[in-house]
């Protein structure tokens, strides 16, 4: 069976894996500034989801799909240095990141990274007490054998934790005056196309996320929603992932020109319709958790 790696000999390996590549050290680690932006906004709602868990110390945590580690960072905090948490990730350069993230913290022997996929996890049934996976499952094809993975290496008692969102994410009124009324509608609208074109692409899965758990064996799945909301006054880098997030919906193919255009100008800084010139901004987005236990 294959072992986890520690956070520290992980970068030292990668890193000389690059030096090789004649390419910088530090270019395969470095957050770019969207990954700092969002891993910063969404922080607050990270540490509720992940409070509420139960996680302690002593107990052994699998984050599957981990990406850049906004989770694991959380998880070992409240492990402190008792307990374990894997980070599991099949691209490199995103443990990479999750590396450089616990470089020198308390708790960073505490993190193990193991690049894999989680359908066939290199671990021996019963291994964890706490497996999660956040926004993860929706990119894969074959769901209900990823999720049976994930239930077996969950010991008996222990819980398997799904976050799953549908596109949720509100902050402009209805009408700004720049264009028709509706605009984050039709804006979003054209996202959830392109989510269904992905999933399209994937293999249909024509299932809820409780059926996955009841499929996998657990017998009585439940469902915990998050609200995070915000309201003026907005930090300077609440603000900056805001307009960051409304570009990227900017940039999208298929949003009407009109609804382009609006949305440039009241991300734009300089702009008299810039957004946070206004006083009836309130940002919410509902996150849900559904989960059960082994």
């Amino acid at each position: 069976m294959p072992t986890p790696i520690s956070r520290r000999r992980f970068l030292s390996s990668t890193c000389a894996s690059m030096a090789q590549n004649a390419q910088p050290a530090s270019s395969g680690v470095a957050w770019t500034e969207q990954e700092r932006l969002t891993a910063a906004f969404w922080e607050p709602l990270n540490r509720q989801m992940v409070n509420w868990t139960g996680v302690r110390p002593g107990l052994r945590v699998l984050d599957a799909g981990c990406g850049s580690g906004d989770h694991v960072v959380l998880f070992a905090e409240l492990l402190g240095q008792c307990g374990e948490v894997v980070a599991v990730d099949r691209r490199q350069e995103a443990l990479q990141k999750v590396a450089a993230r616990c470089r020198d913290m308390p708790w960073e022997a505490r993190v193990q990274l193991q690049l894999a996929d989680f359908r066939q996890l290199p671990y021996p049934k019963w291994h964890f007490d706490i497996v999660w996976v956040s926004h993860a499952l929706h990119h894969l094809p074959d769901i209900d054998a990823h999720v049976k993975e994930l239930r077996r290496v969950v010991r008996p008692g222990g819980r398997l934790f799904i976050r799953e969102d549908r596109p949720n994410i509100r902050v402009l009124p209805d009408d700004v005056g720049l264009s028709a009324p509706g605009l984050e509608n039709r804006v979003l609208q054209v996202f959830v196309r392109w989510l269904e074109h992905d999933r399209l692409q994937r293999g249909r899965y024509p299932y809820g996320w409780l059926h996955a758990l009841r499929q996998a064996g657990i017998d009585r799945p439940q469902v915990r929603s998050f609200l995070y909301e915000l309201s003026a006054p907005f930090t300077g880098s609440q603000q900056a992932f805001l307009r960051l997030y409304l570009r990227r919906r900017a940039e999208m193919d298929g949003v009407d020109p009109a609804d382009r255009s609006a949305l440039l100008r009241l991300t734009d800084p300089q702009d008299q319709h810039h957004m946070f010139s206004r006083d009836d901004l309130h940002f919410t987005s509902l996150s849900t958790i559904y989960w059960g236990q082994a």
